[in-house]
């Protein structure tokens, strides 16, 4: 059995890096369904699809700091942060 690697520097605060950015700087802002379009069952799959993505992104993110934020943790827990941050990486199909 390994011990724990050393101990990673973690950010202050939440964020990103300036230069990290999911649309080119000046593109039109997505369109995302208003309340107004949410009858029709297509625009509701967007409005589903777009949050989906949002939390799989959230809970990816968090499963990392949560390696970052507690290096000495069980190697049990730790794989299984590992394994779950791993599955909310994968983009299932709708």
């Amino acid at each position: 059995m390994t011990a724990p690697g050393p101990r990673c520097l973690r950010p202050r605060l939440p964020g990103r890096p300036a230069g990290l950015r999911f649309k080119a700087q000046g593109s039109s802002k997505a369109d995302f369904p208003g309340v107004h379009r949410l009858e029709r069952e297509h625009e509701r799959g967007r409005l589903l699809h777009f949050f989906r993505q949002t939390t799989k992104l959230l809970a990816t993110e968090l499963m990392a700091l949560a390696l970052l934020r507690f290096p000495d943790a069980s190697r049990c827990l730790s794989r299984g942060v590992w394994q779950t941050l791993k599955d909310e990486q994968v983009s299932y199909p709708l």
